[in-house]
């Protein structure tokens, strides 16, 4: 506006300018050209011409002047908005910074020049320790080059920006989610040379469209699923059927903790369930919780919501059906394999006196038969017996009381049962050195079986020429013994499936062994009678690692003796039934 009347008035200037040069021109014409003193037609052409010069110069000077007036004027009035706005952009500035609004000043450099104390409610940080900084000094999550160029154009260009800055982490409210508007200042120059930011807390908000979304997506699932804080357990949401187990409305669940879910809520068997998700351990953790009533299994996972706060979903499924039924199957099939087992014994014991030659010397061809028939017979035996321990365990029909036991005694007796099987596939068993005075109070016909169980898988799956190491460890008040082998591994997957019956993991190096599905599903049942659970680690191609915890026995005194096993050179063993 200000170059228009600039321009204007210089064309003003101008036009004068021409009509006093051809004024001087004519005059210098009339007293200086010959005979123009005496040619009346010449004086009357420049007559004329010198008065509609004059004219048309006037009428042009007069427009040129009111137009210039007119641009001056609007000039002045554009101007008077501009610094009226700066007025009022600078009244609303220091009334935010002596409110509690989230606001602050960045200068040309994007150093903080002025903040408001509202900025530590929002982002804990005080105002004195922005005052010289930039944010990204201060704030990380100005970093982004969004909020970058944002800055950038409001400097350079006086552009204003709205949007929303997330990821600032606080000390005690989690992670911060504001709506951020930047408003250039503007001098009397009309220069940006300020910029003002003001935040405002969206961190609720979109918490609450959190919770409405998870509502709509989960409310009606029939499996109950809670919602809480990792570290203080407070619940952030329960649906529809974890609410009717509770008896709580939404508004009651809220104020309420997960420990307060069921009754007798153990709180450090809790966490040492939940450790291995905090420290990245595992993806998910599972339980599964037995009652009078019912049988359900907890899957817990650890996410992250959208204030940074750390929580854990737990999903909870009611596995009293399917339990049921596997009940019925496992008593048809235990009844069946009671039937089979002395019919079995008989058979097997037939078969080893024919392969003896006791009963009198065999050719080749039928001691080939005969050998093959005698170790498919073993294995049908395994079957049974292991069929029929599982029952037990699950009726409760099998003795689980404990004595004193020495470990050293214990663990050399495992090595020494397991040593002909062992033999027999070409594995070297090893055991580490064990305190003497080491005890532990167990069932021992119980826990010899869960070291025969993994010792033999271990010994499966070595190649001829590899070690099977049986090691113990000190625990402080305990000792953890593990079996270790340097076979083909195994994939998460197969893992996770440790324990179910009649599961067999495909091999990763695609050779076939015999087993029968439920030895890992024993051990883990037997450990859980002792307190204590199996714990698997495994690198694929370099071997897997068994291990569980018992507790020392504490007790004084002579520790009891141990059974021996004696059976054929290269059968599994097992320890007695009882």
């Amino acid at each position: 506006m200000l170059k228009q009347c600039v321009v204007s008035k210089s064309l003003a200037m101008l036009v004068g300018f021409l009509f006093v040069l051809m004024t001087g021109i004519a005059g210098a014409s009339y007293f200086f050209a010959p005979g123009f003193a005496d040619n009346p037609a010449l004086q009357s052409f420049f007559t004329r011409y010198l008065a509609i010069s004059a004219a048309a110069a006037l009428l042009a000077v007069i427009s040129i002047r009111l137009l210039w007036n007119a641009q001056f004027k609007r000039f002045e009035e554009r101007q008077e908005k501009i610094l009226q706005f700066q007025q009022d952009v600078m009244d609303r500035q220091v009334e935010l910074l002596s409110s509690n609004g989230a606001t602050c000043i960045l200068d040309s450099s994007g150093k903080v020049v002025a903040a408001s104390e509202g900025l530590f409610d929002m982002l804990g940080i005080p105002s004195t320790d922005l005052v010289g900084q930039t944010l990204e000094d201060v704030v990380p999550c100005f970093k982004q080059e969004r909020l970058r160029k944002a800055l950038a154009d409001a400097h350079e260009s006086g552009k204003f920006w709205s949007g929303e800055v997330s990821g600032y982490p606080t000390p005690d409210r989690g992670h911060v989610i504001a709506e951020m508007t930047v408003i250039p200042q503007i001098d009397k120059s009309g220069e940006n040379h300020q910029v003002l930011l003001v935040l405002s807390d969206k961190t609720q908000d979109r918490i609450s469209e959190t919770n409405q979304f998870l509502g709509l997506m989960l409310e009606e699932l029939q499996e109950e699923i809670y919602v809480y804080e990792a570290e203080s357990l407070g619940i952030r949401y329960l649906n529809q059927s974890a609410r009717e187990r509770c008896g709580w409305s939404v508004d009651t669940a809220r104020k309420h903790k997960i420990s307060e879910t069921i009754p007798h809520f153990n709180i450090d068997l809790f966490k040492k369930h939940v450790g291995p998700l905090l420290a990245k351990e595992q993806d998910s953790a599972t339980i599964e919780i037995r009652s009078a009533d019912d049988v359900v299994e907890v899957v817990t996972r650890k996410m992250t919501g959208l204030d940074g706060t750390k929580l854990f979903v737990s999903s909870l499924r009611d596995l009293s059906h399917r339990s049921e039924i596997e009940a019925a199957k496992m008593q048809t099939v235990s009844m069946v394999s009671h039937e089979l087992r002395s019919p079995l014994a008989s058979i097997k014991g037939s078969l080893s006196l024919l392969k003896s030659g006791s009963l009198g010397e065999l050719s080749p061809s039928v001691s080939k038969v005969v050998e093959i028939a005698d170790r498919n017979s073993e294995r049908l035996l395994l079957i049974v017996n292991d069929i029929l321990d599982l029952e037990k365990i699950r009726s409760g029909k099998m003795d689980f009381s404990t004595t004193p036991i020495g470990l050293g005694a214990l663990l050399a007796e495992a090595i020494e049962a397991n040593q002909p099987y062992a033999d027999r596939h070409g594995v070297d068993l090893r055991l580490s050195d064990v305190p003497e005075n080491a005890t532990v109070a167990v069932n021992q016909d119980r826990i010899m079986q869960v070291l025969t169980n993994l010792l033999s898988n271990a010994i499966k799956f070595s190649d001829t020429g590899d070690t099977v190491l049986l090691g113990v460890e000190n625990e402080g008040d305990g000792w953890r013994i593990s079996v270790t082998d340097n076979g083909p591994g195994m994939h998460e997957q197969a893992i996770a499936e440790i324990g179910k019956p009649f599961n067999q993991h495909k091999p990763l190096d695609g050779k076939k062994r015999e087993g029968t599905g439920l030895g890992l599903t024993i051990v883990k049942q037997i450990l859980g009678y002792h307190g204590t659970k199996l714990a698997v680690e495994s690198t694929i191609g370099a071997g897997s690692t068994f291990s569980f915890a018992l507790k020392s026995s504490g007790a004084a005194g002579e520790t009891v003796s141990l059974k021996k096993f004696s059976g054929a050179a290269g059968e599994r063993p097992r320890t007695l039934h009882s």
